[in-house]
């Protein structure tokens, strides 16, 4: 059955089933995984539920999950019902096509056209396992399944390797190291009779090892217990606990390996808080933190982006953070900005007001307005950029702000009047640099006003275009100038690993769950149809303005997707620098 979002609330639903082989049925069936191994079809069932097996995060009968308003769910890619989208991409098919974890990064796919489903998912460790190989072999060999490209490319002696690094660092921890080293002694002089001994002993001997010390692994100690663990309640009272609380008895309780292995195991995060090597997001979190070599990389892995606030050592010159807050600087810009605007009116007032006594004279002028009102524009610029400035320093530090700052619609406008203002200026010049030594040569036909009007206002339109094109929201136009992409909920989006935008991924994902390519926002807009968590694909764009926190185009930037546009430009403004220097070369020499 194709599910309908619009439907009703029920707590009826209805699936369908296959019959196996020998067409036999099985009722009583609650679990989806129990259903797709045994691999039923046309069986058409309808099954009502008490209230407690709707919403509970886990399908019974498929569209029980669809209308559940507390949680998101993820929509089948076949239509056939929901789950919760907290059980995507956790190494269980719950959706009968498998498309909860096909569509997850780096999964390998085993494919059998005779089979239904026919793909199944498995990630990278998974599949190494001794059984999932075994059973991919079989597969190929007797029942014609085939693997996926991905597949090629799984290196699992490497994957093992990094396991048993990983584990081996666990095992050798500074706190491992130090209650190991004196396990049987520990025991002999406790035996039990004290509880919070292994707590004392942690404190009292464990300084003496430099890696414990520098790591402030003492603020791990007292949550130290001799008992058993949450999952294994039955074992010997003689082994090192992590206890969730500091204190004994408590419910949670793991092993002291499972401190700092990058899994929160405790509600509360007791044994992720603190951990050397890591930078945490803020003071009271456990669960977001970022490696060293991921600080001040200009991608925020921070939900409130400190990765790249406070922490990053530049150049004051090179530091928006300095600039922003430089009273100096602001106030040597506004200033220059305002006396671009007066100076200009004043002598655009003159000029419009002169009476020149000939016809190449009132050219002249005309020509001269032109520049004077481009030059008042960057003078505007300037003032604006002042504006923006202090808005921004009202916020916070800057870093927070930069990509909302640099895709924003203020960003791009001023992009646009700097774009004008200077392109224009040049243009100006130039045209009037031309018109000066033709009239001064006399090669050609006296030029008439009403000439130079139309030619600089087609000149403005070409300037102004030319600096509106790189914003325009058209996939097309941004695949060319976008600088950068970032996903706005990459960090609950369980089908991506980095917040950066990699369009192709993006692509593939599409065309997996809808076999159709488009263009990239209706790509967008279609994936976020795919689950209820609203937003999920969202991106932010980082404009050919946003290239610099002064919004204007970095056309040096080292960027392919522009690489054209960038010698055209080049050429263009070579040729009119060039056209400026002969020709008054030229009128020099005249005279």
């Amino acid at each position: 059955m194709s599910y309908n979002r619009n439907r009703n609330n029920t707590n009826v639903c209805e699936f369908s089933l296959s019959y196996d082989e020998h067409g036999m049925a099985v009722r009583g069936m609650s679990d989806i995984s129990d259903l797709i191994n045994l691999g039923y079809s046309d069986l058409a069932w309808h099954c009502e539920l008490d209230d407690g097996f709707r919403c509970n995060g886990y399908s019974t009968c498929l569209t029980d999950e669809c209308l559940c308003a507390d949680s998101p769910v993820f929509f089948c890619k076949d239509g056939n019902g929901c789950i919760a989208f907290q059980n995507v991409c956790d190494g269980r098919q719950d959706c009968l096509d498998g498309s909860d974890e096909c569509l997850c990064e780096g999964r390998v796919q085993i494919i059998c056209p005779n089979f239904k489903p026919q793909t199944f998912c498995l990630s990278p460790i998974a599949f190494c396992g001794h059984y999932n190989q075994k059973f991919a072999k079989t597969m190929i060999e007797i029942e014609n399944c085939s693997l996926s490209h991905s597949a090629t490319t799984v290196n699992c002696t490497r994957l093992f390797h990094d396991a048993m690094e990983e584990n081996r660092r666990l095992i050798n921890s500074p706190l491992s190291e130090c209650l190991s080293s004196a396990y049987e002694d520990f025991f002999l002089r406790y035996n039990q009779k004290e509880l919070y001994g292994v707590a004392r002993y942690c404190h009292q001997n464990c300084t003496g090892y430099p890696r414990f010390v520098e790591g402030n692994w003492s603020r791990f100690c007292d949550h130290l217990f001799l008992g058993e663990t949450s999952s294994s309640p039955d074992m010997y009272f003689s082994d090192y606990v992590f206890n969730c609380e500091t204190r004994p008895y408590m419910l949670e309780t793991f092993y002291i390996t499972s401190v700092c292995d990058g899994i929160s195991d405790c509600e509360d995060g007791a044994d992720e808080a603190g951990c050397p090597g890591r930078f945490y997001c803020s003071p009271n979190s456990s669960t977001d933190w970022v490696p060293p070599e991921r600080l001040c990389d200009n991608v925020k892995d921070c939900p409130n982006g400190q990765d790249e606030c406070g922490t990053c050592d530049m150049g004051p010159l090179s530091s928006s953070e300095f600039l922003i807050h430089s009273k100096i600087v602001l106030f040597l810009t506004g200033f220059a900005g305002l006396l671009m605007i007066i100076l200009n009116m004043v002598v655009g007032i003159e000029c419009f007001k002169s009476k020149p006594p000939n016809k190449p004279g009132m050219i002249d002028r005309v020509m001269r307005l032109q520049i004077i009102c481009f030059d008042g524009l960057m003078g505007l610029y300037n003032i604006m950029i002042v504006v923006a400035a202090l808005v921004l320093k009202s916020r916070g530090p800057y870093c927070l702000s930069d990509q909302s700052w640099r895709s924003s619609t203020y960003c791009s406008s001023l992009g646009i009047l700097f774009s004008v203002s200077s392109h224009g200026s040049l243009i100006a010049v130039g045209f009037m640099s031309l018109v000066r030594c033709l009239t001064c040569t006399k090669t050609v036909v006296e030029f008439r006003i009403k000439t130079v009007l139309i030619i600089s206002a087609s000149l403005f339109l070409i300037n102004l275009v030319n600096s509106i094109i790189p914003i325009l929201p058209i996939s097309g136009v941004q695949d060319v100038f976008r600088s950068q992409a970032f996903f706005v909920n990459y960090r609950s989006n369980k089908f991506i690993s980095s917040g950066i935008v990699n369009f192709t991924k993006l692509n593939e994902l599409h065309i997996q769950y809808y076999s159709t390519t488009t263009s990239l926002y209706q790509t967008i807009e279609n994936m976020n149809n795919i689950t209820s968590e609203d937003g999920l694909f969202d991106i932010i764009e980082i404009g050919y303005y946003g290239n610099t926190q002064m919004c204007t185009q970095n056309i040096f930037k080292s960027q392919d997707s522009y690489l054209i546009y960038k010698l055209i430009y080049l050429i263009v403004i070579s040729v009119i620098v060039a056209a400026v220097t002969f020709t008054y070369l030229v009128i020099l020499l005249k005279k």
